[in-house]
C-alpha cells in the first residue's frame, strides 16, 4: 500500500507543478517528468492489488487526477514525449494514453 501512495503522490504532484505553471523552478526536468509518468503506469494495475473500498477510493483519485492532467496537455499521437523521454522504440502497446499527451511548451 505504500508503494501506491508514493505513485500516486507522484503522480499528484506532476500534475500540480504543471498547474502551477512549474512554480517555483519554471521547469521540470526531464527524468522527473519520466519518473512521474513511470508512477502513473503502475497505478493502473494498483487497484486490483487492493481491497474494494480503497480500490474505488483510488479510482476516484486517479479520475480527479487525470481530468486534471487532460485539461492542462494537449493530445500526442505521435508519441513525441513518448519518444523523447523513452528513446525511439516503438512501445504504443506498452504505454498508457498519458504517454501521449503533453504540456506546451514542454517544461524542459
Amino acid at each position: 500500500m505504500h508503494i501506491i501512495s508514493d505513485r500516486l503522490r507522484a503522480w499528484e504532484k506532476l500534475v500540480g507543478h504543471l498547474a502551477s505553471g512549474w512554480a517555483g523552478s519554471g521547469w521540470c526536468p526531464p527524468d522527473l517528468y519520466r519518473e512521474r509518468l513511470d508512477a502513473r503506469s503502475a497505478l493502473d494495475a494498483a487497484p486490483g492489488q487492493l481491497p474494494p473500498a480503497a480500490a474505488a477510493v483510488l479510482q476516484r483519485s486517479l479520475q480527479q487526477l487525470d481530468s486534471a492532467y487532460v485539461g492542462l496537455t494537449m493530445e500526442d499521437g505521435q508519441g513525441l514525449l513518448a519518444e523523447l523521454l523513452l528513446g525511439p522504440e516503438p512501445r504504443s502497446a506498452q504505454l498508457g494514453w498519458w504517454w501521449y499527451r503533453r504540456p506546451e511548451p514542454l517544461p524542459w
